[in-house]
């Protein structure tokens, strides 16, 4: 390995014996420990930030913004990279003892209660599970994590512990889902069974290439130091041992080692929503999923493929078609269809139209909402008025909370998280089959009872 510890050995050592770790993906099973303080609406909740590349300071800076509004305050940062730390506490104007490299300074930390974890996908279990035990809320970027197996160790330690844990799923906190939530629960354009939705991108700097924010250097007293043996995490099989590279820290998303590309970093936060869609704020576990795709445009030594479809069937007997792209910007219009009627997302416009076959079940179920009747034609026969086909209505969308908001008030008891854990396990589980599925060229089954992925 290279590079130097910034801690001693022994307590480097006896802090991970006291915190746990992930062995082989899996968390120890730990006694639960004390209760998170529950802050009041009137008292300052007091946030760490662990991780302080673009997403991690946008966080922070969210969180900073609704200070005085919301009573919080993010009081200590961490980053492995100098640069980032650097940057972070200057942004936030805090003091040499609010920025650190050691994460688990941070969740040790007793005036803390409230953890946001924004660092590469393979590091998000090991320290959801060590925040949740350490009895502090967490709130951790998308995706849940990097394996199906880190993803049942964060549930195991949810239900273990019973802290506020919430994914930050931006959609699953607009007003749009929730409302075409409670369309399609009325069935109203009968039950759901194809869906579809899609990331799409297209730019002169290939997806995941984002220009690198400077040098990185394995030498402690260098102004660019980047602690990689920590970043890596190999010492607890969190990734291989592979020497220090600019493009897998900068870009770590184009490699399997730490994320699982455009399924994990795009087409979870897709995913998730539609299953609130569908299935409510639990979702739904999908049962099988089949990939295609590839690399077709980038061809820079990444790993992770450009283009991704997929099909994801469940066993509510619905199938969601997914897609993502380096190629084109033009995506797949989120659909949901039913016998009656498909529902469509454009932006904050959620619209119902009847299929023609069904017209009056469609008008049946959502009479409340259109204006339609019938009347007689030239000959006396008895018509649709609107012709069938043509009646279809908007939902009236409002606002909610935004995630950072929802998060706050789940905290301190006032909410549910939008994106709770059994709704991020869902689209986990989807995210995670469907990157496998293609790097593996094998159909991927989810064994509901075993709690594991198979592949045929």
């Amino acid at each position: 390995m290279t590079g130097t510890t910034p801690i001693p050995r022994r307590e480097f050592l006896e802090r991970a014996a006291v915190a746990g770790g992930l062995v082989g993906g899996l968390a120890a099973s730990l006694p639960a420990a004390a209760w998170a303080r529950v802050p009041g609406a009137n008292e300052v909740m007091s946030i760490g930030v662990i991780g302080c590349g673009p997403r991690g300071q946008q966080l922070a800076r969210q969180f900073r913004l609704r200070g005085e509004a919301k009573s919080v305050s993010v009081v200590r940062v961490c980053d492995v990279y100098r640069p980032r730390l650097r940057a972070a506490t200057e942004m936030l104007g805090l003091d040499a003892t609010g920025g650190t490299m050691e994460y688990r300074e941070i969740i040790d930390d007793p005036n803390i209660d409230a953890v946001v974890i924004a660092t590469p996908d393979h590091w998000h279990a090991k320290m959801s599970i060590e925040a949740l035990e350490a009895g502090k809320a967490v709130f951790v970027e998308t995706p849940l994590s990097h394996t199906i197996e880190q993803a049942v160790a964060i549930r195991d330690a949810v239900d273990r512990t019973g802290g506020t844990f919430a994914v930050a799923a931006q959609r699953c906190s607009q007003d749009r889902f929730w409302q075409l939530r409670q369309a399609l629960a009325e069935q109203r354009i009968g039950r759901v069974t194809w869906s579809q939705g899609s990331f799409a991108i297209n730019g002169r700097i290939p997806m995941f290439a984002r220009p690198k924010e400077g040098g990185v250097s394995p030498n402690l007293r260098a102004n660019e130091f980047v602690w990689w043996d920590r970043w890596l995490g190999t010492e607890w099989d969190l990734a291989p041992d592979t020497p220090l590279s600019e493009d897998r820290f900068f870009r770590y998303q184009k490699y399997y080692d730490y994320s699982n590309g455009m399924a994990g970093e795009l087409l979870f936060g897709v995913l998730a929503p539609m299953l609130l869609s569908i299935a409510g704020a639990r979702g739904e576990q999908p049962r099988r999923v089949v990939s295609g795709g590839g690399l077709y445009n980038f061809f820079d030594g990444r790993e992770t493929p450009d283009q991704l479809m997929a099909v994801l069937d469940f066993p509510g007997e619905h199938s969601i078609v997914m897609a993502a792209s380096g190629t084109s910007s033009k995506g797949l219009e989120m659909t949901f269809r039913g016998r009656h009627g498909y529902a469509t997302v454009n932006d904050d416009v959620v619209r119902l139209q009847e299929d023609g076959a069904f017209y009056p079940e469609f008008r049946k179920g959502s009479k409340d909402m259109i204006d339609a009747g019938m009347s007689r034609d030239a000959k006396g026969r008895w018509i649709p008025t609107p012709p069938a086909g043509e009646v279809g209505y908007e939902l009236e969308i409002g606002k909610r909370p935004d995630v950072i908001n929802n998060f706050i008030e789940s905290v301190r008891g006032e909410a549910d998280p939008d994106c709770g854990i059994d709704l991020a396990f869902a689209a986990m589980l989807g995210a995670r089959m469907m990157a496998e599925g293609l790097r593996l060229n094998q159909v991927m089954l989810w064994d509901k009872d075993a709690q594991a992925m198979a592949s045929v």
